[in-house]
């Protein structure tokens, strides 16, 4: 697992921004092995892609602070998980407490978008629509010679299943940028984002002045 240090800054005029606290979303990708989750997460936290990838084993986590249009800064914590079957069992330990359900599919499979309400019914199992945003992602979009599903048939399923709607390609990294910008603004817009249940990060300027007020007599 890897996770980038939180830092603040300190720019003239943004004072009043650096010392509010940063929100922490918990992301889960789920979906059937091979549809490019694990290269979504790299292209947009490290700016790389690979044609092939080791199938993720379990789960893995990386995060990243993202700067939304209004100007203030969201954590999005990445759950990548296992589409294997045999780690099917395991998915409702990593949907608690997320915010963010996002199920990806490979524009060059119909397996792989037939097998998108498989993955809703499991989340819904676990998460009502009240505790977590869904978003649909079709992958691979740079392949179209060998596309299988097509644009109009991911995004009438995923306003049958009230789910935000992206087409993508790991290979693309503006591509990528639309999917988790587009998420984030999801979750800035969305009145649940702001419940208990979400994870504060407090700038650490903010923290340090609190633990030396709490030394003071």
């Amino acid at each position: 697992m890897s996770e980038e240090r939180f830092a603040s800054a300190v720019v003239p005029g943004q004072k009043r921004n650096q010392n509010k606290p940063v929100r922490s979303h918990k992301v889960v990708f789920l979906g059937q092995s091979g549809t490019g989750k694990t290269s979504l997460i790299r292209q947009f936290v490290y700016r790389t892609f690979e044609p092939c990838y080791q199938a993720t084993v379990g789960m893995d986590f990386v995060s990243k602070l993202v700067t939304l249009e209004a100007g203030h800064k969201i954590r999005l914590q990445l759950w990548d998980t296992a589409g294997q079957e045999r780690f099917r069992a395991l998915v409702p330990s990593y949907l608690r407490d997320s915010s963010v359900c996002v199920i990806v599919y490979d524009v060059t499979s119909r397996e792989s978008f037939d097998s998108v309400y498989g993955w809703v019914e499991q989340v819904l199992e676990d998460r009502s629509r009240k505790e977590v945003i869904l978003a649909l992602v079709g992958n691979k979009v740079d392949l179209e010679a060998d596309r299988r599903v097509q644009h109009s048939e991911g995004r009438a399923m995923a306003e049958e299943l009230n789910m935000l709607f992206f087409e993508a390609s790991s290979c693309k990294p503006d591509l990528v940028d639309a999917v988790f910008n587009g998420i984030a603004e999801g979750l800035s817009a969305d009145p649940k984002a702001e419940s208990d249940d979400e994870i504060v990060l407090e700038p650490q300027r903010h923290r340090e002045a609190s633990h030396r007020r709490k030394k003071c007599c």
